[in-house]
């Protein structure tokens, strides 16, 4: 397998702005990560998630908010309930579950978002992605 394909979602209030500090302070992320921001990760829907799998996501993140730190009170936890659905779909789908998550990160937690990005890419060099 080659470099893995990942999606990364980012809430425009926490995980977008953690991504201008790792840029600001020029440091390498993988190679073949797509950002995605959006004003909430609430608003990221399961049809977004699983469509970036069927169009070849061999992972898809969405990084957002910590409980009780959304700026739309519940955006993060619907974001987390759909990521939680569509993990619970991915066995009869042919999916690894572990290639989809909810990290909550910080404004300022870019090395955070920048760890779990290297993590979990490497984990899905080594484990092939996606699909099982």
């Amino acid at each position: 397998m080659g470099d893995p394909r990942i999606v990364a979602f980012l809430c425009e209030e926490s995980g977008a702005m953690a991504l201008k500090f790792i840029r600001e302070k020029g440091l390498k992320l993988p190679d073949g990560v797509k950002f995605i921001e959006v004003p909430c990760s609430g608003r990221v829907d399961i049809e977004f998630l699983a469509e970036a799998i069927k169009e070849g996501a061999d992972g898809v993140y969405i990084f957002g908010c910590f409980d009780d730190n959304c700026r739309y009170n519940w955006g993060n936890k619907r974001a987390k309930l759909r990521v939680e659905r569509l993990k619970s779909m991915a066995k009869a789908l042919g999916l690894n579950d572990n290639a989809i998550d909810f990290i909550p990160v910080a404004s300022a937690g870019y090395m955070r978002l920048y760890n779990e990005l290297w993590k979990r890419y490497e984990t899905l060099k080594n484990n092939g992605g996606s699909k099982k």
